[in-house]
């Protein structure tokens, strides 16, 4: 049966979501995205694993121009004090299908939303409430729209506002580290939680800010504050 389906947040991931929906369903599916535009600026560079290649494959990202991509054959790891640590040959983990391959992050914006770009996709919509409707969920935005659809797919970063609307959840602790990872903060509801900002710990930024933060200490403090379990960081699962 077809279905309506909402993704929230134009991002890698909601893009890629949507790519893939329109390839091998013919469910109605529409891209929210809280922004004005996308940030299509040459920006940072990402780094994607053989298996993401794989998925983005499947939506023709091997047809991509090769003077956009790199594929590299190690990765070197250095200390803080800027000593070689180790490297890693990457041919290991490249098959001729998929390779490791690095590229701005602008490029794989650009390529994801070419075929969605008109049809598929709303800026400017920032949730405000989100109600169920006779086995339906009604979301409702802060410039007076709304779309009542069967399905929410929560897209919009790791600090998610829209799950935000599903889950309840309160006293979480984020750390953002770097000035990309800052520009996350002013989508988030912090009256609820601890943000804990810093400069990057990579060597170029560590003594900006990052050294002597303690960020861990400050987490556990918080956690024992509001009742929940502290971390032991030196033996840290995000699994468990």
């Amino acid at each position: 049966m077809k279905k309506k389906i909402a993704i929230i947040g134009a991002g890698i991931a909601g893009l890629t979501l949507a790519n893939l929906i329109k390839k091998y369903t013919d469910h109605e599916f529409m891209v929210y995205e809280r922004e004005e535009s996308l940030s299509l600026e040459e920006g940072y560079g990402i780094q994607l694993a053989t298996n993401s290649i794989k998925i983005l494959n499947q939506i023709h990202f091997n047809k991509i121009n090769d003077e956009k991509i790199f594929h590299p054959k190690t990765i070197d790891f250095y200390s803080i004090q800027n000593e070689k640590i180790c490297d890693l040959n990457l041919s290991k983990f490249n098959s001729v299908e998929a390779k490791y391959t690095t590229l701005q992050r602008s490029n794989l914006i650009e390529f994801l939303k070419e075929d969605i770009y008109t049809q598929h996709l709303r800026f400017g919509k920032k949730i405000k409430e989100v109600s169920e409707l006779k086995d339906k969920v009604l979301i409702k935005f802060d410039d007076n729209t709304n779309d009542l659809v069967d399905f929410v797919i929560a897209a919009d970063g790791i600090f998610s506002n829209t799950r935000s609307f599903f889950e309840k959840k309160k006293n979480l602790v984020g750390m953002f580290w770097g000035n990309q990872a800052k520009k996350y903060i002013e989508s988030i509801d912090i009256k609820d939680h601890l943000i804990l900002t810093s400069s990057h710990p990579s060597p170029l930024s560590v003594y900006l800010g990052f050294n002597g933060c303690n960020h861990f200490q400050l987490c556990n403090e918080y956690m024992l504050k509001n009742h929940k379990k502290t971390i032991d960081w030196q033996t840290y699962d995000p699994n468990e």
